[in-house]
C-alpha cells in the first residue's frame, strides 16, 4: 500500500481521564469540528493524478475518495485516470 497520510489530528496530551468537565468537552467538540472543518475544505472531490508517484511498472497513480463501510471515507489509490482500479 501507500501513505498518503499518517494521522487526523494533533493527540490529545490530556492523560486525566474524564473529569465530568464540560468546558473540556467543549473544547474536543470544537477540535473535532476545526479539524472537519479544514479536512473539509482540502478534500479532494475528483480522480486527481499524483505528481511523481508511479507504480513498479512506471505508470502514474491517481487518488480519489474511497468509501468505506458505516459511512466512512479515505483516500483510494489508484492506477487508472477513472479511479476505478485500485492499485
Amino acid at each position: 500500500g501507500y501513505c498518503l497520510w499518517d494521522g487526523d489530528k494533533e493527540n490529545d496530551s490530556n492523560d486525566s481521564g474524564d473529569s465530568g468537565d464540560s468546558q473540556d468537552e467543549d473544547d474536543e467538540s470544537s477540535s473535532n469540528y476545526n479539524f472537519m472543518q479544514n479536512l473539509q475544505g482540502n478534500w479532494l472531490y475528483a480522480c486527481t493524478q499524483l505528481d511523481d508517484y508511479y507504480d513498479e511498472n512506471g505508470n502514474a497513480l491517481y487518488v480519489d475518495t474511497k468509501p468505506q463501510a458505516d459511512g466512512e471515507m479515505t483516500y483510494g489509490v489508484y492506477t487508472d485516470a477513472y479511479c476505478l482500479t485500485e492499485s
